[in-house]
């Protein structure tokens, strides 16, 4: 059942690949019993995480003089 999940989710995002040991990582982290909603939580904002630095790396973020303008518009 994961496996159709994370390739199902890949192959939407097929650009933003997380490593197999950041994964392993986050899972080492839970603890001993967990939910698959628990689980899969924490990937996504692992996945998040990785893409919002990717695009800090690239240059692709909001200057702070511009947040108050584009928040409302996150928020909706």
């Amino acid at each position: 059942m994961i496996g159709m999940i994370f390739s199902f989710y890949l192959h939407i995002k097929p650009d933003k690949m997380l490593t197999r040991e950041k994964i392993i990582d986050t899972i080492k982290k839970l603890p001993e019993q967990f939910s698959l909603d628990e689980v899969l939580d924490r990937i996504i904002l692992l996945d998040k995480m990785e893409t919002g630095l990717q695009q800090s790396e690239k240059g692709q973020i909001t200057p702070e003089d511009k947040l108050d303008g584009k928040l409302p518009e996150w928020l909706k």
